[in-house]
């Protein structure tokens, strides 16, 4: 998404996919069931069709696992934009963890203000996991 906001001199942005019931685009579901990356090129934070580009479509984390907010929300929700220049604007760590019992250790991907995005592993505790 970082690239491609550059790229194409416009904000981009990961939305996550609406909850059953929600219109679509308007980024009100969680990260664990889908997103999709759209040029917002009304900068209004919602996709839609008519003036913004889909760029992709990402399916929801698999079965079992779960994606945790280490910034303190249990949900990972909410847009997240990328600006032309390649900022975010915005600290943000999420925590990929996967089913219990399962010999796997969590994940985690960083993301700082200049827009730049790292894995880490260690960082953060999955709920229910032992020290």
């Amino acid at each position: 998404a970082r690239s491609e906001a550059v790229m194409r001199s416009t904000r981009v942005a990961l939305c996550p996919l609406a909850a059953r019931g929600a219109q679509a685009g308007d980024c009100s579901g969680r990260f664990a069931d889908g997103w999709i990356v759209f040029s917002d090129v009304d900068r209004d934070g919602r996709f839609d069709s008519r003036s913004d580009e889909l760029i992709r479509a990402f399916d929801p984390i698999p079965k079992g696992y779960s994606l945790t907010n280490l910034a303190g929300s249990a949900a990972v929700e909410g847009l997240i934009a990328y600006l032309p220049d390649g900022t975010s604007r915005r600290n943000l760590s999420l925590l990929l963890c996967p089913p219990p019992g399962q010999p796997v250790p969590p994940w985690s991907v960083v993301l700082n203000n200049a827009g730049r995005a790292r894995i880490s592993r260690g960082e953060g505790q999955c709920p229910g996991q032992q020290d």
